[in-house]
């Protein structure tokens, strides 16, 4: 869980990614629903997405060799370090040093099963598990399964509960209910699965009474078609309290 160490910490919002989201001339999906809470929120945002991809339609930037899916190449950086630079030029309060900072009085929710008291916990196993093994670093642990395995369980109180897991090329199908409930389903290989060490966070269920549950977590022997394997890594497990 993210702390901030001043609690009248200001927010600011960046969109990064890939410009070609903006092809087809209308506003990604997923922007939309983050610019409704944005606005909810008083949250300003700098939108280097859109601005790359306008810089793309003007002949500002050429798609070359230096185009990378994942990362910023040197022209979008150049773009993203000019509109941070205004941004801050703009919105830069010079008060702010001479007046006593206030906590600021949040909105009502804007969704009652938001994740605002959202909480992550690493693996920590009390007794060994056949099939997975605690993977410990100097920097982080994860719990890695493969298949075949006994049934892990985490027992949370809350009203969401999911993982989250190191992404991998070998990353495979695992299955989990909550309370008991029919299995379902969850392919963990993504899109960008070859950037390993990157974490993905995967949301089980959502919207439970807020009471204290049980989700249980197996491997199969099932996998998506570009995965190298059946392994399942959790960094951690997260809930809603």
């Amino acid at each position: 869980m993210l702390l901030f160490p001043n609690p009248s910490c200001d927010v600011i919002f960046i969109y990064s990614g890939n410009a070609k989201h903006y092809e087809i001339g209308e506003t990604p999906y997923e922007i939309q629903i983050t610019d409704t809470i944005l606005e909810h929120y008083k949250i300003p945002a700098i939108n280097l997405v859109k601005e790359i991809d306008e810089q793309i339609l003007t002949g500002g930037i050429k798609i070359g060799d230096e185009t990378n899916k994942y990362f910023l190449s040197n022209s979008e950086q150049k773009i993203f370090s000019q509109s941070l630079k205004t941004f801050l030029q703009n919105e830069w309060d010079v008060t702010a040093f001479s007046e006593k900072l206030l906590l600021k009085e949040l909105p009502p929710l804007i969704d009652e099963f938001s994740f605002f008291n959202g909480k992550q916990i690493e693996p920590n196993p009390r007794k060994p598990i056949k099939g997975w093994q605690l993977q410990e670093n100097k920097n982080e642990r994860a719990l890695e399964g493969t298949y075949p395995g006994k049934i892990i369980k985490f027992h949370f109180k809350g009203n969401a509960v999911g993982i989250a897991t190191l992404a991998s090329l070998d990353a495979g199908i695992i299955e989990y209910s909550v309370d008991n409930q029919p299995w379902k389903k969850q392919d963990l290989f993504t899109e960008n699965s070859e950037l390993k060490k990157e974490i993905k966070y995967f949301i089980l269920e959502s919207e439970l009474t807020n009471r204290r549950h049980t989700l249980q977590l197996r491997l199969t022997t099932e996998k998506n078609p570009e995965s190298s394997g059946y392994v399942c890594r959790i960094r951690y497990f997260f809930f809603n309290e």
